[in-house]
């Protein structure tokens, strides 16, 4: 997934968050994947699923 497309979710996420709670502040902070998998992650990607 490119950063645009993680950003234009988040963007999604914050909206229907600000919708529900107009008041709230909303911080979301997207990580790229290092390749590098300890198991701790619940992602569904190549990583993950070896």
């Amino acid at each position: 997934m490119s950063v645009k497309d993680s950003h234009d979710i988040c963007d999604e996420i914050t909206a229907e968050i600000k919708a529900k709670l107009p008041n709230a502040i909303v911080m979301i902070h997207t990580e790229p994947c290092l390749g590098v998998c300890s198991g701790s992650c619940n992602g569904a990607c190549e990583i993950f699923d070896e």
